[in-house]
């Protein structure tokens, strides 16, 4: 036994003023000090106070039950807690510190908040030392720091500070409940929030950013790919370079661009700009409309559909490859189409021209009619017109007999003396039409000469003339 040392007869003690007090009590070292049961305090003024604890190294302190304390000034005062590296210290239950400056439970001016089963691994890592109800934290690496409940930080500068939070690469930062940052740099702030990759962010509640440099800032905001910005509520951007920046929003695609409420834009460099507007197709543009295909492009309400395809009037539609509706509620249908007068419908261009096929009857009196109805009321109308010139021939026949008859029509002389009868019969044409006919005349016998005269002519077929009379001379 050294000079000064003091032993219970039971522990030893080995070490100017060393003091070894519990029951089989070890204390190795100047001003070591070894009272709690079986402890052991090996160094310079080490201290073991704690049942079974160990304390090693100079200045060395484990108080807690079975706590063990290695390093210059480090000291674990938790039951059961690890200290390791120089003025490391471990004051929760349960809790470990490994490195130098490394605090587990409490910070190394405090030892009130005594927070369990915390882990800081790691020079200067933190875990659950800058306030109560800090329990079960970890941190990893150099100047990790996770100071909150259940919060992990893994890496070099990582940092977790909310409840069930989780930071993992070097420089990484999650602050908000349940939120998590994987990458350096990145940083999960928002309540329930996930920021993966190299400076990526996610700031909103329940947000999600994928990618270097992914960024979602509003609530429920998703953001995947490098550079992505998914920066209002609900919006989701997905590409790199993609902007999703309205409520509602979404972007898919490299540098597409949704920046209207409930606008999408799917496709490379595809832009949905007014509310609602859908862009589908690489370089499509959708301003407060549908624009589907490759370049295609709409605006005013309209709706384009296929690749380079343009429906700029208002309430315009064009449908298929290169289609153009220019006009107000004018539309489009077919490869190269093109409408540029309003409320009108295209089905080609001039020189390019299409036939529509299997059309149905038309019923109802603004219906369209197809060509059986064409041809069958062409055919009444021919029909109409070959019964017309019909009569039109027989009318000209009838005319053209009956003046034939008229001009045979003939009128009989008057008779020479009382009781004689003359007669006269002739022939006519005209216009190819023949007549023939005859007349009578008979004298009275009055004072004054009077004759009945009376005459018939014929043009052929059921052309017929007739004549009755009186003659007289005086």
């Amino acid at each position: 036994m050294w000079h000064h040392a003091n032993a219970n007869g039971i522990g030893t003690a080995i070490g100017d003023a060393s003091t070894a007090t519990g029951g089989n009590a070890t204390a190795t070292g100047n001003n070591a000090t070894a009272t709690g049961p079986s402890s052991t305090a090996t160094g310079d003024s080490s201290t073991a106070t704690g049942d079974s604890s160990t304390a090693t190294g100079s200045s060395a302190h484990a108080t807690g039950t079975r706590s063990t304390a290695t390093g210059y000034l480090s000291t674990a005062s938790g039951d059961f807690a690890t200290a390791t590296g120089t003025t490391s210290n471990a004051t929760g239950t349960n809790s470990t510190a490994y490195g130098a400056r490394a605090a587990a439970g409490d910070s190394f001016i405090s030892s009130v908040f005594r927070n369990a089963g915390t882990t800081a691994i790691g020079v200067d890592s933190q875990a659950g030392s800058s306030g109560a109800g800090q329990t079960n934290a970890t941190a990893l690496g150099y100047q990790a720091i996770a100071n909150a409940a259940n919060a992990t930080a893994l890496g070099s500068g990582a940092t977790a500070t909310g409840d069930n939070s989780t930071a993992s690469g070097v420089g990484s930062t999650a602050t908000g409940a349940h939120a998590s940052a994987y990458g350096q740099d990145s940083t999960a702030s928002g309540s329930g929030s996930t920021a993966t990759g190299s400076s990526s962010k996610a700031t909103g509640n329940f947000s999600t950013a994928t990618g270097n440099a992914s960024a979602a800032s509003g609530t429920a905001a998703s953001a995947y790919g490098l550079n992505s910005t998914a920066s209002a509520d609900s919006a989701t951007a997905v590409g790199q370079g993609s902007v999703a920046s309205a409520v509602g929003a979404t972007a898919l695609g490299s540098t597409a661009q949704a920046t209207a409420a409930g606008a999408v834009a799917v496709g490379q460099n595809s832009a949905a700009t007014g509310v609602n507007a859908i862009a589908i197709g690489n370089g499509a543009v959708a301003t407060g409309s549908v624009a589907v295909g490759a370049s295609a492009s709409a605006a005013n309400g309209g709706a384009a559909f296929g690749d380079g395809a343009v429906a700029t009037g208002v309430l315009a539609t064009a449908l298929g490859p290169n289609s153009q509706a220019l006009a107000a509620n004018s539309v489009a249908i077919g490869s190269g189409s093109v409408a540029t007068l309003a409320n009108t419908v295209s089905f080609g261009t001039g020189g390019n021209e299409r036939r529509l096929t299997n059309v149905a009857a038309g019923i109802n009196p603004t219906d369209a009619v197809n060509m059986s109805q064409l041809s069958g009321l062409t055919s009444g109308f021919q029909s109409q017109i070959s019964g017309l010139q019909s009569q039109i021939l027989d009318n000209r026949t009838e005319a053209r007999r009956g003046i034939a008859a008229a001009v045979a029509s003939s009128s009989a002389p008057m008779p020479s003396a009382p009781g004689k009868t003359t007669w006269q019969m002739r022939g006519s044409v005209f216009h190819g039409e023949g007549g023939f006919g005859f007349g009578f005349a008979h004298r009275l016998n009055t004072a004054v000469p009077l004759s009945v005269v009376g005459g018939y002519g014929n043009g052929g077929g059921v052309e017929h003339t007739a004549y009755v009379g009186l003659g007289g001379e005086f």
